[in-house]
């Protein structure tokens, strides 16, 4: 918290070494990688559904243009969960360069 950083919990993973770390990591992005599929393919079959659903405050937008935008932010989620699962399988890590941060 003194560094004003995101909060998270790597107990565990700091203490792997970097072999097994790559490995958790990659396990971690495939685990994630079906949960977005499912978020963006619900956004999609929302939108196509509630596309006539004016909102009652802002009547030029749609409930339907709503769900578009998650659809979207869903695409860029996978992009880059598949780009850092890539770079992680092929050995170029996130936290380091080449081989990684110990």
């Amino acid at each position: 918290m003194r560094d004003e950083r995101h909060i998270a919990i790597t107990v565990f993973a700091d203490r792997l070494r970097r072999g097994p770390r790559r490995v958790l990591n990659i396990v971690n992005r495939l685990l994630m990688l079906p949960f977005f599929v499912i978020f963006a393919i619900g956004a999609f079959d929302n939108h196509a559904h509630e596309l006539e659903v004016e909102l009652p405050t802002v009547t030029w937008m749609t409930i339907g243009t709503m769900y578009l935008v998650v659809f979207l932010s869903g695409l860029v989620m996978i992009f880059y969960l598949l780009m850092n699962l890539y770079r992680e399988i092929a050995g170029r890590s996130l936290d380091g360069g080449p081989g990684g941060a110990e």
